[in-house]
């Protein structure tokens, strides 16, 4: 019989997950796959750490009950998630995973009540054996073809990227040897031996995959708080704009909308800050005089003269109706405003010494 993981190498599993799994609820559930993936996630936490506090004891073999009835939930969801990933819109995953849940109680229950006999020498291990394996393994046997089916789709598509072939194919790899350890524990129980699906213990293998796939799903916890810190690439863009965006509103303030959601947002408040910049650029445009811009740096100059001619009370240089398009489309996308904010201090000290000479 497999031997079980050792305490601190469980323990340690259990103590990251939990965090992870606090984390993802916390940083990481806007979208429904999302929740599901914190669901699955809650529900293999939960159930292994009730199993693990139950080893060993007078309690043993109901902890083990409710380990089992965890598992059979936690495929309902992985459940979803494959519908998801599959193509199904979101609307229809979402009825499919309500009639999922409801399979997925009614085989808890059965396993909870049946538990897990693992002598053959019993009498009802003949039916009660098989049932369990049943209901925990032939979900996995299905959901297994259906990402092969899947990954095969994929990997035939012509012109799929180098890391997406990669993913895959890996993703490939473990669905079939799913389905092979699925099918080489049916044999076992179909021809009268205890199964090792699920173990009676939580064996090292399992306890380390386990490990493994918390810390890639920490993964996107660990960008959430790169972008709330704002250190991530948005976040980065946001600092780079700022001292541009501060001028061009102080100037102009009416074009800042209400803040609302922004605020906790990095992509949104990129978005704002970009829209805010361009509508001020359209209106400090007439207070700039007709010229050639032949480089983002004269352009800065400009807009920042106007800015400083706005700021004093000076009219307005040229007629709205007047005003004529730039010759490039300054300040139209992302990349021209981070360069217009690049050289953006320099135009503002160049401004502020022709006043001080004039």
């Amino acid at each position: 019989m497999t031997q079980p993981a050792p305490t601190w190498l469980a323990a340690a599993a259990l103590a990251f997950a939990f965090v992870v799994v606090v984390a993802r609820w916390l940083l990481v559930n806007e979208t429904f796959a999302n929740r599901l993936v914190n669901r699955v996630l809650s529900w293999l936490t939960g159930g292994a750490a009730i199993e693990v506090l139950g080893s060993g004891t007078d309690l043993a073999n109901v902890t083990y009950r409710v380990f089992l009835g965890c598992n059979a939930i936690t495929i309902a969801y992985i459940y979803g998630l494959a519908a998801l990933f599959g193509g199904v819109d979101e609307d229809r995953a979402r009825r499919r995973q309500v009639a999922y849940n409801t399979v997925a109680v009614v085989g808890a229950v059965v396993v909870m009540f049946i538990g897990r006999p693992a002598d053959p020498l019993e009498p009802s291990f003949g039916w009660k054996s098989p049932l369990v394996w049943a209901i925990l393994n032939v979900p996995w046997v299905l959901l297994g073809i259906h990402v092969v089916r899947a990954c095969v789709r994929e990997l035939r598509v012509a012109g799929i990227a180098v890391r997406e072939r990669l993913a895959f194919s890996v993703l490939l790899l473990a669905a079939v040897y799913a389905i092979y350890g699925v099918v080489a524990s049916g044999l076992q129980v179909f021809g009268g031996q205890p199964s090792e699906s699920p173990p009676a213990d939580w064996t090292t293998a399992a306890c380390l995959s386990y490990l493994v796939i918390t810390a890639l799903l920490s993964a996107q916890v660990v960008g959430a708080l790169l972008a709330q810190a704002g250190w991530d690439r948005t976040g980065r863009r946001c600092r780079r704009l700022w001292p541009l965006w501060r001028d061009l509103t102080t100037v102009v303030p009416g074009i800042v909308l209400d803040k609302g959601p922004a605020h906790r947002d990095p992509d949104l408040r990129l978005y704002r800050m970009s829209i805010e910049i361009q509508d001020a650029l359209q209106h400090l445009k007439q207070y700039m005089p007709p010229a050639d811009r032949h480089s983002v740096e004269s352009y800065a100059v400009q807009i920042a003269r106007a800015a400083d001619s706005k700021r004093r009370g000076a009219p307005p240089a040229v007629a709205v109706h007047d005003q004529r398009e730039p010759s490039r489309a300054m300040g139209s996308q992302l990349d021209d405003l981070l360069e217009l904010a690049r050289v953006w201090p320099a135009a503002r000290a160049a401004a502020s010494a022709d006043i001080r000479v004039a």
